[in-house]
């Protein structure tokens, strides 16, 4: 079985993310047994405190979730450099631990904004890193 994990970055890419799950899992949201193979991420706390606090949160797992408090301010740079010079280290580890439990990664699937600072900066920072990591991916 080919596997994929999904990438939810910033406000953007965490709200498509959840609506997306909320209409592919509803059968299993019913039964309680199903975890997400999912990274979110976000530089603020608001939209991730209400996936959690929503019908689906128990499909997350916030151990595979990276969080900080005071935004990228809809700024490209500050979300690229800021954040991903400071995080990318620690996002990446993070997603290791998920590709190590995977018997067949076939694909990262990243839901990111174009537009802002963390969907777009830290997005397509996270993007080049794991083309580098994951070059057979």
């Amino acid at each position: 079985m080919k596997e994929i994990i999904v990438l939810q970055v910033g406000q953007a890419g965490n709200q498509i993310g959840h609506r997306k799950d909320t209409l592919s899992f509803k059968e299993a949201m019913r039964n309680g047994n199903i975890k997400c193979r999912c990274v979110l991420i976000d530089t603020e706390e608001g939209v991730l405190n209400r996936l959690h606090s929503s019908a689906m949160g128990n499909m997350f797992d916030d151990k595979i979730e990276l969080r900080a408090v005071s935004g990228a301010g809809n700024n490209w740079a500050v979300g690229n450099l800021e954040y991903g010079n400071a995080k990318v280290g620690e996002f990446i580890e993070t997603i290791r631990k998920l590709v190590e439990e995977c018997s067949s990664l076939q694909a990262f699937f990243m839901i990111h904004s174009l537009g802002g600072g963390t969907g777009s900066g830290l997005g397509s920072r996270l993007m080049e890193e794991l083309s580098f990591e994951y070059d057979d991916v």
